[in-house]
């Protein structure tokens, strides 16, 4: 099944998303994901929206942000994808998930 081997490693979009918006940097598609995520949780640094590749709870790390992120939330993404959560648009923008597009993770 995939995502269940411990240590397989893929090729995946790489995306961010935000709760609030601050003026002056990236606005995407406008933030506001601030309600639950669909394990019931709030969201929080460290959270991802995962394609449906990923179970939920699988933990995942992106090579080219050398961040661990925790599948927590499902959304109208790719099934590989992996739209990480930010507070801020202002995070978003200067984490260089934007600059990244697609990486190699590896699914725990």
């Amino acid at each position: 099944m995939p995502g269940e081997a411990s240590g397989e490693t893929i090729r995946a979009t790489t995306t961010g998303y935000y709760c609030l918006f601050l003026p002056g940097y990236f606005r995407g598609d406008g933030g506001g994901y601030c309600g639950k995520m669909a394990s019931g949780y709030l969201p929080f640094e460290g959270a991802a929206a995962c394609g449906s590749y990923y179970p939920l709870y699988a933990w995942i790390w992106i090579y080219d942000l050398q961040r661990w992120v925790i599948c927590l939330d499902r959304g109208n993404i790719g099934e590989t994808q992996i739209d990480v959560f930010y507070q801020t648009n202002k995070e978003l923008e200067e984490s260089g998930v934007l600059a990244v597009g697609v990486s190699d993770v590896e699914v725990r």
